[in-house]
């Protein structure tokens, strides 16, 4: 019994010691990856300070998500959101467009160009009409603006 005692009595203080500075380590390791760095340096003093508190209190109350997981998610949702968005949009305003238009409401870009045999407007980079099938050649050319629709 006396030789337990005094094993406690002589380690017990370098065990708690070093339990101490194993919270410290991992709330500083955990906190950089979690907080910024005003928020970090908080936490490890109050680790350092409060033994075993500071800690617990730090476990509490940080931050669920680590902040690289925050940025990933807000990368890869403007992805999808660019992946979903079904409209077609100008590619000199990104204005949304509705497939009737035949130029840009946003900058007056010009869209369409008409069918030199049939009259029906095509887009501009196709190849052939698709309606009489006549060859697109000058007509699907870009032009820098739209010409003012006459009301």
């Amino acid at each position: 019994m006396d030789l337990a005692f005094a094993a406690v009595h002589w380690f017990g203080p370098w065990g708690l010691t070093a339990v101490w500075l194993g919270s410290i380590s991992w709330t500083a390791a955990d906190a950089r990856r979690r907080c910024s760095r005003r928020a970090a340096r908080a936490a490890i003093s109050g680790a350092a300070l409060l033994p075993f508190a500071g800690a617990a209190l730090y476990a509490l109350l940080r931050p669920c998500r680590e902040e690289q997981d925050d940025r990933a998610r807000r990368v890869w949702r403007r992805y999808l959101e660019a992946e979903l968005d079904a409209g077609e949009r100008c590619l000199v305003c990104l204005t949304p467009l509705r497939p009737d238009f035949r130029s840009c409401p946003g900058c007056g870009e010009s869209l369409r160009a008409d069918c030199r045999s049939c009259g029906a407007p095509l887009r501009f980079g196709w190849v052939a009409c698709p309606h009489c099938l006549a060859p697109a050649q000058g007509s699907a050319r870009r032009s820098r603006r739209a010409a003012p629709v006459a009301a």
